[in-house]
Formats: structure tokens, sequence, C-alpha cells
């Protein structure tokens, strides 16, 4: 009896892995919501919002590699333990709170209320101490084993986005680039403390190498982290656009003539994720800061109001005004990226941003225009 639970509970154990896995790059694919709900808490800016989420995928990646691993078996237990009893007590708090929005445990990809995202855990701390008491902490598996359960959860991330559960975005090259240098590092301390003995002839009998590839791997197949590298400073106000075309729109002969003095103007195309998530952002930041909804533009390219309404429903965003602009006008002012925030003070630009808005620009300028 006892060979039989030591094997189940070391299967389950490498199936927990794969959960917190996939629950870092749910999360991962869906990233700008995961920050904004963070946001909403009000504890937190906007650029710490940012920074947290993020750091919450990390975390996870890591918990993940280190059950996956079966390396330091009752350290692994413990610390996954009083993680989910941490997030257990937030969503107890959330619960307090009369929130009833989706936690979003699981990114964009499966809805749980707080009350079911508290039983999860409930089951999964069930299923971890079951783990913790008869898995064999002394089995390794072998690089050839650990590799696919690593890539597993994003290969079935993957399968959703092509049946079209999730949105699967690829990024731009350089931000590509960026984020696989963080996953390297999270894969390297995965590989060297995790997978071998910190012994260089060790490591590479066991191919340590094609497990750092395995956890960077998501990055590279999923290309869904679109975030601009100079968002990653959390200080790019001067988002590269078109200026001069710009201003030739906003002439009085030009589509924008109607602005005619400060305003926020927001560049959305109405079918972009990153365009919904940003738009999603500035109503936050609207809630939080008390900002007047005259302040702001919403700038289309084409003029079909049915797709503007469905725009509105998918950001979970109020309707502020807006206007038409030529699909290739529209191009030519975002070098084809969007979405664009504009700070226009009525005489030159005072900000610019991509999806990674700043709160306090954002509200030190429009507090200024009444």
């Amino acid at each position: 009896m006892r060979p039989i639970l030591s094997a189940s509970a070391t299967v389950l154990k490498m199936l927990l892995g794969m959960l917190f896995l996939f629950s870092a790059s749910a999360k991962l694919v869906s990233v700008e919501n995961f920050e904004v709900y963070i946001y909403t808490f009000r504890f937190f800016s906007l650029g710490a919002s940012f920074v947290l989420a993020r750091a919450v995928i990390v975390g996870e990646l890591l918990l993940g590699a280190w059950l996956l691993s079966n390396k330091f078996h009752r350290q692994a237990c413990l610390t996954n333990f009083v993680v989910l009893i941490l997030f257990s007590l937030f969503l107890v708090y959330v619960m307090l709170l009369g929130r009833t929005d989706d936690c979003h445990c699981f990114g964009e990809v499966a809805g749980f209320t707080p009350a079911q995202s508290l039983l999860k855990n409930a089951v999964l701390i069930l299923l971890l101490l079951f783990v913790w008491r008869y898995a064999d902490g002394g089995w390794r598996p072998r690089w050839w084993l650990a590799a696919p359960l690593a890539l597993l959860p994003e290969a079935l991330l993957v399968a959703l986005g092509f049946a079209g559960v999730v949105h699967l975005i690829y990024a731009d090259l350089y931000a590509l680039i960026a984020v696989a240098v963080c996953m390297a590092v999270v894969g390297a301390l995965s590989s060297l403390l995790l997978w071998s003995h910190v012994d260089f002839r060790i490591l590479w009998r066991a191919r340590w190498w094609l497990l750092l590839v395995a956890l960077v791997a998501p990055v590279a197949t999923v290309a869904a982290v679109t975030t601009a590298p100079e968002d990653w400073t959390l200080r790019a106000r001067q988002y590269s656009f078109n200026e001069e075309i710009f201003r030739e729109q906003l002439a009085p002969d030009g589509a924008l003539s109607s602005v005619d003095g400060p305003c926020v103007i927001s560049f959305f195309s109405v079918y972009c994720t990153h365009c919904q998530s940003a738009a999603h952002k500035l109503e936050a930041i609207r809630d939080r800061n008390g900002l007047a909804d005259d302040c702001f533009l919403n700038v289309f390219p084409g003029n079909d109001s049915s797709d503007f309404s469905d725009f509105y429903r998918r950001s979970q965003s109020r309707r502020v005004a807006e206007l038409p602009l030529d699909r290739t006008t529209f191009v030519h002012i975002t070098y084809g990226r969007f979405p664009l925030v504009v700070l226009w003070t009525g005489d030159s630009v005072a900000g610019a941003y991509g999806g990674n808005i700043s709160e306090s620009a954002l509200v030190d300028f429009v507090s200024h225009i009444k």
C-alpha cells in the first residue's frame, strides 16, 4: 500500500507544479488586466501594481519549478502551503469587501469568484498535505521527463489560444527579448539550485540547459508579453509617435479640429486587447482619483459606432467623447503601435504613453486643466 501512496503523491506533486506554471502563464497573457485588478484595491499605485503583477507571475513560476524538481521536498511543500494560506487570507478579505469579480487566479482562461477560488485553494492545501506526507522526496525526474512537464502547461495555453478561449497576441522583438532575459534568470535559478547539485560537471551531464530552455520557452512559444521596453522603466513620457501628423489633424481643417484645449487624447484600435486594457486602466484611474470624463477623448480608426460600443463593453469602461479618424492617418500617427495616450496641453505634448500609463503624470495633468 505504501508504494502506491508514494507513487500517487509523487505524481500529484508533479501535477501541482504544472498547475503553478499554467497559472503563471495564464496570468502572463492577460497581465495588464491582472495589474488593473491589483490596482483597484487602492493599496498600490498603477506603477507598483505593474511591478507586483509581474512579481507574482515570477513567484508562481519558481514555485512550479520547485515542485517539478522534487528537490528539498519538505521546504517546497511548506513554502507552497504558506503561499496558499496567504492567498486564501487575501480572498477572505476580498469577500469581506463584498467583491465578487474574477480574482484572476488563471488569468482570462477561467473565471473564479473569490468564494470559488477559496474553495480551490482549500482543495490544493489538502492535496499538498497528502504530497508532503507520502511523496518520494528522494526521486529525481530526468531531464527528458522534466522538460516536457514544464512545457505542457504552456502548450495547453497555446492550444486554448488557437481554440479561441484566450487571446494570444504576438509581442514585438524587443519586448520578447526583454522578457526572455527575465525568464532566463528564473530558468537559471531553477536549473542551478533545484534541478541538480551545484557542480558544473554534474550540471552538464544532467542536461540542465534543456530545462532552462523549457522554462524560457513559454515566452518564445506563447509570445504574449507586449509590454514595450520603454514601459518597463515606468518613466516613458515620450512614447514614439508622429507628432507632425498629429498636429496637422488638430488644425482647423483637420479631423481633430474639435479639440480646442487641454485634453487626454487616446488612440485605440477597436479590437486590440491591449487598447481595451489601456481603456480599463484609464477608467480605474478616473474612478480612483475623481477625474472628470470631459477631459478625455478617444480616437478610433473608421467610423462604425457599433464597433465603438463593443470596445467599451469589452474594456469595461465608460463611454467618453470620441472621434473617428481615417484608418491610414491613424496608422501614420501611431506608427501602427497602439494604444497611444497623448497629454495635449492645447499647444504642446506634455507626455505620450503606450500601454503603461503614468498615473501620477495623468492625475497631475488633468488636475491643472480646470
